[in-house]
């Protein structure tokens, strides 16, 4: 008498993802929009090089949200690891944050600060700021990090040297997304593939 075994049925074969769902994971949105507001910002220095200023003060403290998110599930889930991050990101971004306050407060007389800088200088300033800001959270936590100061670099750079130029940023902008993207596509693709089958 033969005993029954009991042989448990095949699991049908998971789908890979889509190219859209391995290029647009929730962890790369906040690389993804970093990426898009300095490219805003940038454009927008070399059409507006007076109001500029405020834009780069309320992105600093942007960029230290988007730093919180994407580097929230990397860290133990422990209140006081997680606590351990939100601190340190608020320390980082927010002596920033208060940098770019000086710097405006001294380029506007507020406060009986002395006029020691324009706009221009001051729009410079900050972006240099955000990009040194930005590519130290880079050696850090994120290599991805280090490629959005590059831009913003890029960008503080074209809009004084060449603040008529705005349509080259424009194209900066786009090689580097389309860049990243074929890049990620391609490690991507190259995960995917199938161990070939051993003789």
């Amino acid at each position: 008498m033969s005993e029954l075994e009991l042989v448990p049925s095949p699991t049908p074969a998971e789908r890979p993802p889509s190219l859209f769902g391995r290029l647009f994971k929730p962890y790369d949105i906040g690389f993804y929009l970093m990426v898009i507001l300095a490219w805003i910002s940038s454009v927008y220095t070399s059409y507006d090089l007076n109001n500029s200023r405020f834009i780069w003060r309320w992105l600093i403290p942007i960029f230290g949200a988007i730093c919180i998110y994407t580097q929230w599930n990397s860290v133990p889930p422990t209140l006081q690891d997680r606590l351990r991050l939100v601190l340190h990101q608020i320390l980082h971004w927010g002596v920033m944050t208060a940098l770019a306050f000086l710097l405006i407060m001294s380029s506007t007389g507020q406060y009986g600060f002395v006029n020691i800088f324009d706009s221009r200088q001051v729009g410079f300033v900050i972006s240099l700021m955000l990009a040194f800001s930005t590519y130290l959270a880079g050696l850090y936590h994120d290599w991805r990090l280090c490629v959005v100061a590059a831009f913003i670099l890029a960008g503080a750079i074209i809009n004084v040297a060449f603040s008529n130029l705005a349509p080259l940023l424009l194209w900066i902008g786009l090689g580097i997304l389309v860049f990243y993207l074929l890049g990620a596509w391609l490690f991507s693709a190259w995960q995917q593939r199938e161990p070939p089958a051993a003789s």
